[in-house]
């Protein structure tokens, strides 16, 4: 929801979804580890238009308490227009709170077994390269999508859950201006 546009700087209101959830099942590496559950962030972002780039800051919270944490997202972004189409490449850092980091790439005392030794982590810090893109199916109905790329803080590689350096992500949506 739009707060706030005065020329090239807005705000707006936001909340998600945030999918990342796991279950001990899902693999043998995870048996022990406790449900990680996904939940909602809420928060706030700015964004100020450069010509040719757009910046683009947010912060998310935990809404419903699950990693208790937050996400600071940062973004350089060059868009380009054609007609009811916005294709808009982009690269980003995303800074992880320690709660959030724990809770997701983290091992508990009591999920420490041999082999998975009890792991704590502080603020990370991921970096990410990727592409959205909107297409106009109305003049007031877009449908989003963004796919991605995103390189993990090492403190996240080494986690004894994680067996990845990177990531992929995408997200589709439909957005309706009033």
């Amino acid at each position: 929801m739009h707060l706030y546009q005065n020329g090239p700087f807005s705000v707006d209101l936001l909340a998600k979804y945030r999918f990342e959830a796991y279950e001990s099942g899902d693999s043998a590496e995870l048996v022990g580890i406790h449900d990680r559950k996904g939940t909602v962030e809420a928060g706030i972002k700015a964004r100020l238009r450069l010509d040719p780039v757009i910046l683009s800051a947010q912060v998310l919270t935990d809404v419903l308490n699950e990693h208790s944490g937050q996400e600071v997202e940062l973004r350089v972004i060059k868009p380009f227009r054609w007609r009811m189409l916005f294709l808009a490449p982009y690269l980003g850092v995303s800074l992880l709170s320690d709660d959030f980091s724990t809770y997701y790439y983290g091992v508990d005392s009591t999920e420490a077994i041999a082999g998975r030794s009890a792991y704590d982590l502080g603020w990370t810090v991921n970096w990410q390269a990727g592409l959205a893109l909107r297409v106009g199916l109305r003049p007031n109905i877009m449908l989003n999508s963004a796919v991605g790329l995103e390189l993990f803080d090492q403190e996240i590689v080494d986690s004894p859950i994680v067996d990845h350096e990177t990531g992929l992500f995408g997200m589709v949506g439909i957005a309706y201006s009033f």
